[in-house]
């Protein structure tokens, strides 16, 4: 009384009294405490069970898991405590609040009346010295009357039309779906009570149907076998207490009209289902019988929400993609030699030596499946899959029971809005593995299309191949092409070459046109016109010589001495400047080289360039079926998609 007495039956409506003002009613319920286990023992018989729990749930987690989950389960314990002493605390507040209330009822000679007038009315009444008493008896007619209105769960638009009315409840005689807020099972007689100051002797072993309960109802509990409430969550004081004492509790959405006080209930916490035995042995045990009003849906078919995993994967897809973004914008908009050329090389050394033992079709197959499991195992190993897959399970199970369900009907509705969010959960988990490995997904499909593409130029081995260098048009001095001992240069072509003096020709060409003609025996108009064309050609050629001349092309046949697949380097040489180099590739032992090499700034070089020859025949990809070209695409596609399908059912992976 002392330290509790703040507290009470309704104690968050200041009308209500306190224990401290009922003593004798307290006397009452504290006697019906001591005809049963004493709650406390009952509190540490649970705790130790479910400390049994936690470890055999530890002895199943690594070491790294097993210790989050010691630091999760101290905050639960550590934290827990404060909902209640928070509430402690208010309802001191409450407890004061109502002090003055009475106070003030009692200058104004209303008693409790006073709980009837708002604060500007009672505060008008102390300046004029009398209460208006009128109001009040109005207001505990209405209130009285109120009181016995019986009222919908939810109060929308639709239900204010229907207010007051009584409640339609089918009495069945099988199972109610209910919502399950504590484990286990019990029978017994129902006790069907609307307020916690229960006078009575209720026995024991009774099923405690009331319509929701705060700490006034925690008496009751002691000799109660389970617990059935009209309203309530897994948060709910009767859910907490509940738990905490041992005892099955479910909620139903009107059980005190539902059972009559007496009759024999049972409640299955584990599956939340309460109802009446049956009695005949022929029909099922477990009718369930679904409301499809009813919206509370039972935590088995409740998908498992996101935990720390997902936001982990979040984060990492972030970082992942961010990096990623960096490198594709450097690859693609960057001078070749600064990331694309060293990651194609790169490349070359994985793939090629599998492209010269498999083929290419067989290649590709090997690299799509390989991406297909890579996929697969980032999914698996980073998201929370065993989470993702049983909140894909549970969706399929709320769509397929909400089917059956009349369209349209509240309950389907909370089913199929309960199973939505999981396919965006889905998605985003599929698209993890893209993002963690968007560089390693994209650059086998470069390479493929600039490796073994049959629209990349490949010349065969031992083939003839021309090297077209295209040099600074004002170049005068030899330019010479230098190969290795295993190319011969074609005996058409020498390796020193040079130019032709262009501007030399040209400006002695401007020379001769800049001298007049003569033609003094004929007309003026003859006379004249010559010198105007031949004006307007020294024009033009002064203004084309004064632009410098065009970069000109040189060009050398080369031949391997051998018919062998190789892979050398030639270069183009211009006097007192750095060489220009060229991989050639002839044969399918190397994978293509660059058609071209562009000189720098500080040579007459302008660029250098193979040319292959043409094939006579159209460049196939891969044709297994006759004359059906299957590209690389299709095969990497139908090598991608049925391997993923396959490896998803194997690893299990949601």
């Amino acid at each position: 009384m002392v330290v509790h007495g703040h507290r009470g039956a309704g104690e968050f409506d200041l009308a209500a009294p306190r224990w401290r003002e009922q003593p004798n009613l307290l006397r009452d319920l504290a006697a019906r405490l001591a005809t049963g286990e004493p709650p406390l023992e009952r509190f540490q018989r649970g705790k130790d069970v479910a400390a049994a729990e936690a470890a055999k749930l530890r002895a199943q987690l690594t070491p790294g898991r097993a210790s989050e989950f010691d630091r999760r389960l101290e905050l639960v314990h550590r934290f827990m405590p404060f909902r209640e002493e928070g509430k402690d605390y208010l309802v001191l507040g409450y407890d004061l609040l109502r002090d003055v209330a009475l106070e003030l009822g009692c200058r104004l000679d209303v008693g409790e009346g006073v709980f009837h007038l708002t604060r500007d009315e009672i505060f008008d009444a102390l300046r004029v010295g009398f209460a208006p008493h009128h109001l009040i008896e109005q207001r505990q007619l209405c209130y009285r009357a109120e009181i016995k209105l019986p009222l919908p769960r939810v109060i929308d638009g639709e239900a204010i039309e229907r207010l007051g009315e009584p409640p339609e409840v089918e009495i069945t005689a099988g199972a109610y779906q209910a919502l399950s807020i504590s484990a286990g099972r019990a029978s017994g007689p129902a006790k069907v009570l609307h307020e916690p100051t229960w006078t009575a002797d209720l026995g024991r072993g009774y099923i405690l149907v009331c319509p929701s309960t705060d700490p006034a109802w925690t008496p009751l509990f002691v000799n109660a076998a389970g617990l059935v409430l009209e309203c309530g969550g897994a948060l709910s004081h009767g859910a907490v207490v509940a738990r905490e004492m041992g005892l099955p509790a479910v909620v139903l959405a009107d059980a005190t009209l539902i059972f009559r006080n007496g009759e024999q209930v049972e409640i299955d916490g584990n599956k939340g289902r309460v109802g009446r035995p049956q009695k005949d042995a022929g029909k099922p045990a477990n009718v369930e019988v679904i409301d499809p009003s009813d919206t509370r849906i039972p935590r088995a078919l409740m998908p498992p929400p996101p935990g720390e995993r997902d936001r982990q994967a979040a984060s990492w897809c972030k970082a992942a993609l961010g990096i990623w973004m960096v490198y594709l914008l450097g690859f693609f908009l960057l001078p070749k030699a600064y990331v694309q050329r060293p990651s194609l090389l790169l490349l070359d050394n994985v793939l090629w030596p599998v492209v010269v033992a498999l083929g290419r079709p067989a290649t590709v197959a090997v690299a799509a499946a390989g991406v297909a499991a890579m996929t697969l195992l980032v999914q698996k190993l980073i998201t929370n899959n065993g989470a993702l897959g049983e909140a894909k399970r549970r969706a399929a199970k709320l769509v397929q029971q909400a089917k059956s369900l009349p369209a349209n009907s509240p309950r389907r509705e909370a089913m199929m809005e309960l199973a939505a969010p999981v396919n965006g959960r889905l998605l985003r988990a599929r698209l993890v593995p893209v993002c963690v490995l968007l560089g390693f997904l994209m650059m086998p499909l470069v390479w493929f299309k600039d490796r073994i593409d049959p629209s990349v130029p490949v010349a065969a081995a031992g083939s003839a191949v021309q090297i077209v260098a295209t040099i600074d048009g004002e170049w005068t001095k030899p330019v010479r092409l230098e190969v290795p001992p295993t190319v011969a240069l074609d005996e058409t072509t020498v390796a020193s070459r040079t130019l032709p003096p262009l501007r030399k020709t040209l400006e002695h060409l401007l020379t001769i046109y800049r001298e007049p003609t003569s033609n003094a025996g004929g007309p003026w108009e003859l006379q004249v016109a010559p010198d105007v064309a031949r004006l307007q050609t020294v024009n033009n050629l002064k203004n084309y010589l004064d632009a410098g001349l065009p970069p000109q092309g040189i060009t050398w046949t080369i031949r391997p001495t051998s018919g062998a697949s190789d892979r050398f380097p030639v270069s183009v040489v211009a006097e007192g400047h750095p060489p220009v180099e060229l991989t050639v590739v002839l044969g399918n032992q190397y994978p293509p080289g660059s058609l071209a090499a562009a000189g720098g700034a500080d040579t007459p070089v302008k660029e250098v360039r193979a040319v292959y020859p043409n094939s006579a025949t159209k460049q196939v990809f891969w044709r297994p079926f006759g004359a059906v070209d299957i590209g690389w695409l299709a095969v990497y596609l139908l090598t991608y998609l049925p391997v993923l399908v396959i490896l998803q059912a194997l690893l299990k992976v949601a």
